[in-house]
This record gives structure tokens, C-alpha cells and sequence, in this order.
């Protein structure tokens, strides 16, 4: 009989890699699965998994207690392939694969414990925003799954699985929006010529200090937040005027539509 993994992480690109270091952290057993040789000697090197089982071959995602699916969508023939119809009937299937439906899951896999996660990055400090669906066949499961995913930071269960999908534009791809403003603002610094060594290190503060404001108010309006700051007359009043006048509000819209709608297409087998 095979070692009993508590879980196993088929795919160890970004997010595999980002989940896996949080589940160690939190003291889970965890075996990573990937596809080589030199992959493997890649993740040893991270100073979190250099005592961490990690094989090549799937085989260890067949008798886990969870198994996550972390590979790109273009490799999933080869998991239906590697792992269809050979799971353990006491295992749950959490897939982070962008645009792969439950029911595409499901009978990739011959297997109905199947849920869909959107987590992101953040995951690996335990700071991700995870939006998840499931069928109603995970029913029993609830407490099991949501004790797994707020071990990631938030967890949020949808009552539609688009809304994953809508999940992937707004808290999966998110994080990087967040920092192409940040990196924009720093460039903004280097033009008015502040300081440059540190300028990164305090635009990550500031972003920190305005999260922690919001936190701590939650009843209040964002555009309140925003008018606390904006003095009649003042530097954040004429910088909102500039932000207004190259359409930047409509141009953010246009950004999570788009990404939204690419993540549907992918759900849909489309490119």
C-alpha cells in the first residue's frame, strides 16, 4: 500500500509553488508532483521545501486526502490521463486551473469530489482572497474545505461558478493591477526626482497604511476614504483631476471586463 499523503500539489509553477510553501508552513504533509528531474531539484532549493517529498509522476495524488491541480489547462489531458478514474473515493479534488469547469473536472477525472478555487499569490503568506464553487455532491465536505482554504487567507464560496471565473479578473489577476500602479508610481517618483534607493520600499507602506485605513473603517465608502485626503484646492484634488481627465477610472473597468471575459473564454475551451 502507498504512503497516505495529507496533500498533494500536481503542478509546481507559481501558485503550485506559492501553496505548497503556505501548507508546509501551516504544518501540513505535503508531496508536490511535477513533471522532471530538474524541476524537482528547482523547488528543493527553496529554503521552505528543502525537506518537502517531492516526486516526479503523479502517483501521489491518487491516495491523498486532498489533491490540488495546479498545472497550466493545457496539461490536464495528461492528469485526466495519469489520474482518471484512479482516485481514492476519500479524497477531495481542489482545481486552481484557470478556465477548467467542475464538470470538465469531474469527468476528466471520473471522480465527483471535485471543487474549483480561485486563490492568487498572496497565498503563500496567507494573505489570498479565494473565491471557490463546488456541486452539491461536496455538501458534506463544507467545513473540511473551508478550514483547507482559510488556512490561504480568505475564502469566499460562490453560489455560481462564473463567478470564479469573475474571481480570476477581480482577486486572481488583481494583485498584478495593484502593482502596475504601484511600479507607475514609483516611475512617477524617479521623474519628480525623489530619492530613488528607498522609494520602493515606501511605496509599499503607503499601499500597506491605506489597506490597514480601509480595514479599519469598513462601514465607510472607498470614495469617502478617497475624499478624507482630497482638500479643496489641494495636491490630491489636482492629481484625481489628472487621473479623471486621461479617463484612468474607465480604463480600470475596461481592464477587469477584459480579463473577465478571457477567463470565461477559457472556461468555454476558447482562446
Amino acid at each position: 500500500m502507498q504512503k497516505e499523503h495529507d496533500v498533494a500539489i500536481v503542478g509546481a509553477g507559481n501558485i503550485g509553488q506559492a501553496l505548497a510553501v503556505r501548507l508546509v508552513t501551516c504544518g501540513a504533509n505535503v508531496t508536490l508532483t511535477v513533471r522532471s528531474e530538474m524541476a524537482r531539484e528547482r523547488l528543493l532549493a527553496h529554503p521552505t521545501l528543502v525537506s518537502t517529498n517531492i516526486e516526479v509522476g503523479n502517483e501521489a495524488a491518487k491516495d491523498a486526502s486532498i489533491t490540488i491541480l495546479a498545472v497550466k489547462p493545457v496539461n490536464l489531458p495528461e492528469i485526466y490521463a495519469d489520474l482518471g478514474g484512479k482516485m481514492s473515493q476519500n479524497c477531495l479534488v481542489i482545481s486552481v486551473v484557470a478556465g477548467a469547469s467542475v464538470s470538465a473536472l469531474a469527468t476528466g477525472l471520473d471522480f465527483q469530489q471535485v471543487v474549483r478555487a480561485m486563490p492568487n499569490l498572496a497565498s503563500e503568506f496567507g494573505e489570498s482572497v479565494t473565491v471557490w464553487y463546488g456541486h452539491d455532491e461536496i455538501g458534506d465536505r463544507m467545513d473540511q474545505i473551508v478550514a483547507f482554504l482559510s488556512q490561504l487567507g480568505k475564502e469566499f464560496r460562490a453560489d455560481k461558478e462564473k463567478d470564479v471565473d469573475f474571481a480570476t479578473a477581480l482577486f486572481g489577476s488583481g494583485p498584478a493591477f495593484v502593482y502596475y500602479f504601484m511600479e507607475a508610481m514609483v516611475e512617477g517618483g524617479m521623474l519628480i526626482g525623489f530619492p530613488k534607493n528607498r522609494l520602493r520600499e515606501l511605496m509599499v507602506q503607503m499601499v500597506r497604511g491605506a489597506v490597514v485605513s480601509a480595514e479599519q473603517r469598513p462601514n465607510e465608502h472607498l470614495a469617502q476614504l478617497r475624499d478624507d485626503i482630497s482638500s479643496t484646492g489641494g495636491t490630491t484634488v489636482e492629481g484625481i483631476r489628472v487621473l479623471d481627465k486621461y479617463c484612468v477610472r474607465a480604463a480600470i473597468k475596461e481592464v477587469i471586463a477584459a480579463t473577465a471575459e478571457k477567463a470565461l473564454h477559457l472556461m468555454n475551451g476558447k482562446k
